[in-house]
Protein backbone atom coordinates (compact mmCIF):
# COMPACT_ATOMS: atom_id res chain seq x y z
CA UNK A 1 0.00 0.00 0.00
CA UNK A 2 1.67 3.28 -1.20
CA UNK A 3 1.51 6.50 1.41
CA UNK A 4 -0.57 9.46 0.49
CA UNK A 5 1.69 12.23 -0.54
CA UNK A 6 0.79 15.36 1.85
CA UNK A 7 -1.48 17.56 1.31
CA UNK A 8 -1.84 21.31 1.46
CA UNK A 9 -4.76 23.83 2.05
CA UNK A 10 -7.80 23.31 -0.72
CA UNK A 11 -6.33 19.26 -0.49
CA UNK A 12 -4.10 20.07 -3.42
CA UNK A 13 -0.34 18.81 -3.83
CA UNK A 14 2.59 20.69 -2.98
CA UNK A 15 5.76 20.92 -5.23
CA UNK A 16 8.72 22.13 -3.37
CA UNK A 17 11.62 23.38 -5.54
CA UNK A 18 15.11 24.29 -3.97
CA UNK A 19 15.62 28.25 -3.82
CA UNK A 20 17.36 28.58 -6.95
CA UNK A 21 15.25 26.97 -8.75
CA UNK A 22 12.29 29.57 -7.57
CA UNK A 23 13.92 32.37 -8.31
CA UNK A 24 14.84 31.75 -11.65
CA UNK A 25 11.08 30.77 -12.07
CA UNK A 26 10.11 34.20 -10.60
CA UNK A 27 12.77 36.32 -13.11
CA UNK A 28 11.45 34.16 -15.56
CA UNK A 29 10.92 36.44 -18.46
CA UNK A 30 12.98 39.49 -17.16
CA UNK A 31 16.65 40.55 -17.70
CA UNK A 32 18.02 42.48 -14.79
CA UNK A 33 20.75 44.78 -15.48
CA UNK A 34 24.17 43.45 -14.39
CA UNK A 35 26.73 45.70 -13.25
CA UNK A 36 29.03 47.78 -14.81
CA UNK A 37 31.56 47.10 -12.45
CA UNK A 38 35.02 45.69 -14.66
CA UNK A 39 37.00 45.04 -11.38
CA UNK A 40 39.61 48.35 -11.82
CA UNK A 41 37.76 50.37 -8.66
CA UNK A 42 40.11 53.36 -8.45
CA UNK A 43 38.21 56.12 -8.00
CA UNK A 44 39.99 59.94 -9.46
CA UNK A 45 37.97 63.37 -8.94
CA UNK A 46 34.90 60.95 -7.02
CA UNK A 47 34.40 58.44 -10.00
CA UNK A 48 35.52 54.99 -10.30
CA UNK A 49 38.00 55.11 -13.50
CA UNK A 50 36.96 51.41 -14.40
CA UNK A 51 33.37 52.12 -14.54
CA UNK A 52 32.59 55.94 -14.10
CA UNK A 53 29.98 55.30 -11.19
CA UNK A 54 30.28 57.57 -7.94
CA UNK A 55 31.05 55.96 -5.15
CA UNK A 56 27.28 56.46 -3.97
CA UNK A 57 26.43 54.71 -7.32
CA UNK A 58 28.83 51.63 -6.67
CA UNK A 59 27.51 51.16 -2.96
CA UNK A 60 23.81 51.94 -4.04
CA UNK A 61 23.84 49.27 -6.63
CA UNK A 62 22.82 45.57 -5.00
CA UNK A 63 20.04 47.44 -4.03
CA UNK A 64 18.70 49.78 -6.62
CA UNK A 65 15.65 49.45 -8.45
CA UNK A 66 15.90 48.35 -12.28
CA UNK A 67 14.63 52.05 -13.21
CA UNK A 68 17.60 53.55 -10.80
CA UNK A 69 20.08 50.93 -12.54
CA UNK A 70 18.99 52.86 -16.13
CA UNK A 71 19.34 56.06 -14.12
CA UNK A 72 23.09 55.35 -13.19
CA UNK A 73 23.69 54.03 -16.83
CA UNK A 74 22.72 57.35 -18.39
CA UNK A 75 24.80 59.05 -15.93
CA UNK A 76 27.90 56.68 -17.12
CA UNK A 77 26.81 57.87 -20.43
CA UNK A 78 27.49 61.39 -19.54
CA UNK A 79 30.50 61.02 -17.85
CA UNK A 80 32.24 58.54 -21.10
CA UNK A 81 30.28 59.84 -24.02
CA UNK A 82 32.54 58.09 -26.44
CA UNK A 83 31.76 54.35 -24.88
CA UNK A 84 28.79 52.49 -23.63
CA UNK A 85 27.96 51.20 -20.16
CA UNK A 86 29.90 48.62 -20.17
CA UNK A 87 33.43 50.33 -21.91
CA UNK A 88 32.59 49.39 -25.54
CA UNK A 89 32.76 51.72 -28.84
CA UNK A 90 29.88 53.20 -29.24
Amino acid sequence: MAANPPKTRNNTHSILLPLHKTNALMNYGTRKIKSPCIDVCVTREGYCIGCHRSMEEMAGWPTYTEEQKKQVLENIKKRRPSQDYYGGPV
